[in-house]
């Protein structure tokens, strides 16, 4: 941990990585600060941390992140997403912002590279294909199968999904109340599932629950209560 006596001009990234992820615990979700801590931990730190703040240069920055693109992997052997190079970019942009804002060093003269996101290609299912999948799945409901079906139905996220409880399917009035998600983190490399609040203010909300999977909701209900 940095202290006051700590001479700023030999202040290296990783002291800089340290107070700003400190700094910003209270404000961000806490699977969030676990994604940030293992970025640093594992990518950023072991190839940045040792450098001072006052030698670090937009060109160090850009060329790792560029060898993360092509083979940013924790073995080196598989090139990272962009989406997830986007994301240490990211860090390593607010870490050198909040330090510049606390006078340890000087703003970066030239920009540092933040990949484009890939938008991966998606395979839809035919209508045939859909109402086949449908039909099964109602036909033969149980717990898998329902949470297939509300996905196909509502298009709520896999986390949502699994962080549904039956409180919040509101029976009478057919609204599904949306207001947790299930996360997966890293902790001390093993991989933990935690139930968490929805990212953002829009992904608390009410969905209908169309007719159709209203039956299926009340069967497995139904199904469980009598178990």
């Amino acid at each position: 941990m940095v202290t006051k006596n700590v001479c700023t001009e030999r202040m290296t990234f990783a002291d800089a990585l340290e107070m700003w992820l400190t700094s910003n615990r209270v404000r961000i979700k806490h699977t969030t600060y676990d994604k940030y801590n293992y970025i640093i931990q594992k990518h950023i730190t072991p190839n940045l941390g040792d450098c001072f703040l006052s030698d670090l240069n937009a060109m160090q920055i850009n060329s790792f992140l560029n060898d993360k693109l092509r083979s940013g992997s924790i073995d080196h052997h598989t090139p990272l997403a962009p989406s997830y190079v986007s994301t240490m970019s990211l860090i390593i942009s607010s870490a050198l912002h909040f330090a510049a804002n606390e006078n340890w060093c000087a703003d970066l003269k030239n920009p540092i590279y933040k990949p484009s996101a890939i938008n991966p290609s998606f395979h839809l299912l035919s209508r045939a294909d859909y109402r086949k999948l449908t039909e099964y799945l109602t036909n033969n409901i149980d717990e898998t199968g329902l949470g297939i079906l509300l996905a196909l139905y509502t298009g709520l996220r896999i986390g949502e999904i699994c962080a549904l409880e039956w409180k919040n399917v509101d029976f009478k009035r057919r609204i599904l109340h949306i207001d947790a998600t299930v996360s997966r983190i890293n902790n001390d490399g093993k991989t933990e599932y935690v139930i968490d609040t929805p990212k953002t203010k829009s992904s608390w909300r009410d969905i209908p629950i169309p007719r159709k999977l209203a039956v299926c909701l009340q069967d497995v209900y139904n199904n469980r209560a009598e178990a």
